[in-house]
């Protein structure tokens, strides 16, 4: 088993890259990550609400036994972990305990300090992303920092606002509840359109 720490790191990194570049205004490249709501979204087209961001980035996660197993290359204590190959959504809570060489996935105790030898900063849980993957490790995503948004409701046709909607902002064309996402975002028919419209976040934020 290969340690992770480089890979985590690379993955912190990826992350920053990704939120530079949306930040910087390359939405025709880059979607955005679901925006899921804190407070209830309703009423006419235009109607706000406030949400946030949970910025995502694939990682791995190590599959290891429930029971101390001996190892030569023992992974890092606290390296986030499964016993299962993690359904799609399904967050794990366990994490790699160690005694000498030994070591086992076990539910982590997040009321107690971390012991010495743990990774430090901690990784993120990891959530199941439904890929299957080779017998050690399952590709999952991790959550990586949290972000305010603000989500408007609008229209899945070509509208025209007094106002210029700026591409890229997270939308709905119906009610959402407080605690659902959305994952559609608004898009211009060009840089300097005065027309938008909610799209999948799939899909680029301004038309080539």
């Amino acid at each position: 088993m290969k340690r992770f720490t480089s890979g985590i790191c690379a993955t912190f990194a990826a992350a920053s890259c990704a939120s530079l570049a949306w930040g910087i205004g390359a939405g025709t490249a880059l979607a955005p990550e679901p925006a899921r709501l804190t407070v209830d979204l309703s009423g006419p087209t235009g109607s706000t609400a406030a949400a946030i961001y949970v910025q995502q980035q694939p990682s791995q996660v190590l599959i290891w036994p429930g029971g101390y197993t001996a190892s030569a290359d023992p992974p890092v204590v606290g390296t986030p972990c499964s016993t299962v190959q993690l359904p799609y959504g399904v967050t794990s809570t366990k994490r790699i305990q160690g005694v000498g060489t030994y070591r086992r996935c076990f539910d982590w105790d997040y009321l107690a300090p971390p012991p010495p030898e743990a990774i430090r900063p901690l990784p993120p849980d990891a959530t199941g992303s439904g890929t299957s993957a080779n017998p050690e490790t399952e590709l999952t995503v991790t959550a990586i920092a949290s972000t305010s948004a603000s989500v408007v409701k609008w229209p899945v046709d070509w509208t025209f606002g007094s106002k210029k909607m700026k591409a890229g902002t997270p939308c709905s064309d119906f009610d959402l509840y407080a605690g659902e996402s959305t994952y559609k975002h608004i898009q211009l028919m060009s840089a300097k359109s005065a027309y938008s419209r909610c799209v999948s976040i799939s899909e680029p934020a301004i038309l080539p």
